[in-house]
């Protein structure tokens, strides 16, 4: 599987002192737990995909604050995102990590002397955080996976069943911004949601035929 996005690192300082991180423009910080915007278009279609009544998705997202499935998943992600974070800085010292904007764009803003190293550390941590990505879509989805490159193609009804579980993963996150990795763990399971909706037919031709 594809990363939901490209992921990297940085120095013990922030990469962010002078301008804001790809991800805290998107930051929604100020709105209420899914009042958002991706939350109020993208939920439409999740009711629809799944034939829910109005009353029905809205009590499936309120219950999603105290999914304990989330919790788990997100608790595993950070757990993961954290050894990343260690793993792949270009020195070796306890209060060096990257950022989880470098990880999430692929890429280490910290200055470095020796290009070929500065690209060997880089693509090893692009290759752990997409494995990473991989796996959080395969116990979402819960699709077989045949050999370390290639998952089977899950079928329609693991995708249903898979869709109501990505879309309570970002209803959770949105209701747990404070949590380590929160943002990009809400990244992650939205592109599972798209995924799926794309798999089950439930985004129109026009916008199946712009997002490839």
């Amino acid at each position: 599987m594809r990363q939901f996005a490209r992921w990297g690192t940085s120095s013990g300082t922030s990469i962010c002192t002078t301008r804001k991180s790809p991800i805290e423009d998107i930051s929604t910080e100020c709105l209420a737990p899914l009042e958002d915007p991706i939350t109020r278009a993208v939920a439409p279609r999740i009711r629809n995909t799944l034939d829910l009544t109005q009353d029905e998705a809205a009590a499936a997202e309120q219950s999603s604050v105290d999914d304990g499935y989330a919790e788990q998943l997100h608790a595993h992600y950070a757990r993961e995102m954290r050894y990343i974070c260690v793993t792949h800085t270009l020195v070796d010292a306890l209060d060096v990590r990257l950022t989880e904007e470098e990880v999430v764009l692929g890429t280490i803003a910290a200055n470095c002397t020796q290009p070929r190293w500065r690209h060997n550390r880089s693509e090893r941590m692009r290759q752990h955080a997409g494995a990473l990505a991989g796996g959080i879509y395969v116990q979402i989805v819960q699709c077989e996976v045949e050999d370390e490159e290639k998952s089977r193609k899950p079928t329609d009804k693991q995708l249903r069943a898979a869709l109501p579980r990505a879309w309570s993963a970002w209803c959770w996150a949105q209701y747990h911004r404070d949590k380590e990795y929160a943002e990009s763990f809400a990244l992650l399971v939205l592109r599972i949601v798209f995924n799926c909706l794309k798999a089950l037919g439930g985004l129109p031709e026009t916008e199946i035929t712009s997002s490839e």
